[in-house]
């Protein structure tokens, strides 16, 4: 591992970034189908439906 540190050294923010971007990115993913959800729910309530 202390090997491995040494090479990151020149790459800290970007070792940092990085792991928080793809935590980001999976927060947002599972939140695109609670959005989903809630667009549908809204759309049958107020009849949106009823076009097709």
């Amino acid at each position: 591992m202390k090997r491995l540190f040494g090479y990151m050294k020149d790459y800290k923010k970007e070792s940092v970034l990085g792991p928080l971007f793809k935590m980001l990115e999976a927060s947002f993913e599972l939140f695109v189908p609670l959005v989903v959800a809630s667009m549908v729910d809204v759309g049958i309530k107020t009849g949106m439906g009823d076009t097709l």
